[in-house]
């Protein structure tokens, strides 16, 4: 046994490491060992495990590491190693950990490793792997975690994973495959962890996937799906995450998405969704982030999202919202981001928004940091209110509505704001002295009627009192 694991450890693997014939554990990860694995490493014919993770390795895996027929685990991760899976890897049947992730590996998966019928962990993520994932990965009988994705893969997802009935986590995301999902992979009733983002796939989101109890995390973004969600999405399970975002789907959203309530984060974001947000999705009491801006949403600003007390983010811009914004939305005091932007709200900004900060004496202080309610029909002034949101930073967007009177001078207490948009309303009267100041400071020409409507600088940030990019009005 070598155990030398977390140290300052430098140079290269000795070749006479091939002597140690009764050696069973080599572990030498976290360190800065650095050349490449020698093909001596075949003459530990008794080695159990090899850890060699988070080192400076290079080179390419030597194919002599088959002959190590009693290895039960090779790690390897996040290294510097290039070249080709070796093929005769397929011998190490013995073999129930293969961790080769955060290295330069290129080529393709090799067929051979379905010889290895005892492997439970099987994780190649970043590196540089293309061809397709090879069917043959059905016979991993006692897989429980695969972890393919941030490679090059490419063709469809072999139908046969449906096979390793004891796989709990399932990671294919950020490659290029493409197809339809197959519907075998349902059959994973262990499964609690699928993604499959940012791919080219196609076609409909299984409906049996509405049938898998165990499921926790289910990421099918940034692909090309189309169809509707499965109508009972949520009501056998307990999901914790949903993201379907930048997609093509269509109907409705799923009436018992939380029926379980341990929802947490939901992005519907960017699809062809439409109808009203369902009454069990906004009480459900866990949900933490509400992404469902880029649809076709309609209805009212459902009150009941702001007795959420865990309610960090909620996004419904870009649909077709109407009514007024109610004055509940004071209490939503954890949010840290607000988009209501490009809807048909109307009537005038409730001052309570400014409550979302008022209770900074009592330990629950505001964290929003983003205020988009741009592109509706807002009227009336101004709250001053807003000045004491002084959490924002990222943006307090009020452009293209129709807001009159004049800016509030309590705005400038906003002193981490990067952006402020007020351009196309029906704004009048003159700059609040404390913005005239951060204009002079940052040399910023000023425009506007002899009132002093409001003052251009655009795509600059202001680094002296505050940050502010202004558009005009």
């Amino acid at each position: 046994m070598f155990l030398a694991y977390s140290n300052n450890i430098s140079g290269p693997l000795p070749v006479s490491l091939g002597n140690l014939k009764n050696m069973r554990i080599f572990r030498a990860g976290f360190n800065f060992i650095s050349g490449s694995i020698p093909s001596t490493i075949g003459g530990c014919e008794n080695l159990v495990y090899l850890g060699l993770a988070q080192n400076n390795l290079g080179g390419n895996i030597p194919k002599e590491i088959a002959m190590l027929k009693s290895l039960t685990d090779l790690i390897l991760w996040n290294n510097e190693l290039t070249g080709f899976i070796p093929k005769e890897i397929g011998n190490c049947t013995n073999l129930q950990t293969l961790a080769l992730y955060e290295n330069n590996l290129v080529g393709e998966i090799p067929g051979e490793i379905r010889n290895i019928k005892s492997l439970m962990i099987l994780y190649m993520y970043r590196n540089g792997l293309n061809g397709t994932i090879p069917m043959q990965i059905g016979n991993l009988s006692f897989a429980t975690e695969i972890d393919f994705s941030g490679n090059y893969l490419s063709g469809e997802i072999p139908s046969e994973l449906g096979k390793i009935q004891g796989l709990r986590l399932l990671n294919l995301f950020e490659n290029q495959l493409t197809g339809f999902i197959p519907t075998e992979l349902s059959r994973l009733k262990n499964l609690t962890r699928l993604v499959l983002s940012t791919n080219n796939l196609t076609g409909p989101i299984p409906l049996g996937f509405q049938n898998l109890t165990q499921m926790l995390l289910l990421q099918l973004s940034q692909n090309s799906l189309s169809g509707t969600i499965p109508r009972e999405l949520g009501l056998y399970g307990k999901l914790w995450v949903v993201d379907f975002s930048n997609n093509y789907l269509e109907g409705r959203i799923p009436a018992h998405i939380c029926w379980n309530s341990n929802l947490i984060d939901l992005n519907f974001k960017s699809n062809n969704l439409h109808g009203n947000i369902p009454d069990g999705l906004i009480k459900c009491d866990s949900l933490v982030q509400l992404r469902l801006g880029e649809n076709s949403l309609t209805g009212s600003f459902p009150s009941e999202l702001c007795n959420l007390a865990n309610l960090s983010a909620l996004e419904l811009g870009l649909n077709k919202f109407s009514g007024p914004i109610p004055l509940e939305i004071g209490n939503c005091k954890k949010l840290e981001r607000l988009d209501l932007s490009n809807n048909f709200f109307t009537s005038e900004l409730p001052r309570e928004i400014g409550n979302l900060s008022q209770l900074g004496t009592l330990g629950n202080l505001s964290h929003l940091i983003e205020l988009q309610m741009g592109g509706n029909l807002l009227s009336g002034g101004i709250p001053a209110e807003l000045g004491a949101l002084t959490l924002l930073q990222i943006a307090l967007n009020l452009s293209h509505n129709v807001l009159s009177g004049r800016i509030p001078p309590q705005l400038g207490n906003l002193i981490m704001l990067e952006i402020l948009l007020l351009n196309n309303n029906d704004l009048s009267g003159e700059i609040p002295n404390c913005f005239r100041t951060w204009l002079r400071a940052a040399s910023l020409e000023t425009k506007g009627s002899a009132e002093g409507v409001l003052a251009i600088a655009t795509e600059t940030h202001l680094r002296a009192q505050c940050s502010l990019v202004w558009k005009v009005v």
